[in-house]
């Protein structure tokens, strides 16, 4: 049997400690954000700033659990691509409010999967090929600008996550002329937050810039 899916879980509990959610990436990314934000733009304001975020998931699973008889090559493959791309300027203007903010928030979850499963038995008579496979981008971008009479600060907060996982493995029975056995996950992460202030207005700048993988 084989099975694929593609997934875009919505929150599934309500109270969670922050420690519990960072300890496990997939959980949190699937879940924790939901708690804080409920749109896709949050909060927009020429007057305070902004709050956003993107999330994409993805999900592959092949899992034989009967009996699989060929002459020649069997491939078994499990491949994922998940891209979640995003920017934000927040920039103010004379009656904005003195502190500017900029967060952003951005997050993957990308699994793959194939499994031979106990009690499965395959037979190829040339060569058997497991393989699974993500191809993961996230890209992150958050800028505030300072530079109304009255702002006294540009404050940015970049935040990613990344919870990736490419699992190919074989607990049946197997028989061929050759094995070919392997899992990979390919990933192009970037996350980068900036600051500008208008030095002629004694204004400052402050940006920080997170990411966390698994």
């Amino acid at each position: 049997t084989s099975a694929s899916a593609y997934t875009d879980p919505t929150k599934t509990e309500a109270l969670k400690s922050a420690g519990d959610l960072l300890l496990d990436q997939s959980d949190f990314v699937k879940n924790g954000i939901n708690a804080a934000m409920t749109d896709a733009n949050l909060a927009a304001s020429d007057k305070l700033g902004q709050l956003a975020y993107v999330r994409s998931f993805s999900t592959a699973n092949v899992a034989i659990g009967g009996t699989i008889k060929a002459s020649g090559n069997v491939l078994l493959q499990s491949s994922t691509q998940t891209t979640a791309t995003t920017d934000a300027t927040s920039t103010g203007a004379d009656g904005s409010l003195p502190v500017m903010i900029t967060g952003m928030y951005g997050a993957v979850c990308s699994k793959a999967s194939t499994n031979i499963a106990s009690g499965a038995n395959v037979s190829s008579g040339g060569q058997l090929s497991v393989q699974s496979s993500t191809d993961n981008t996230l890209s992150v971008a958050a800028n505030t600008v300072a530079d109304g009479s009255g702002n006294f600060a540009a404050t940015t907060v970049a935040w990613s996550q990344a919870a990736v996982d490419a699992e190919s493995s074989i607990n049946g029975t197997v028989s061929a002329g050759s094995l070919d056995m392997g899992a990979h996950n390919s990933n192009s992460f970037s996350t980068t937050a900036s600051a500008m202030a208008s030095s002629s207005k004694g204004s400052v700048g402050l940006a920080g810039a997170i990411s966390l993988q698994t």
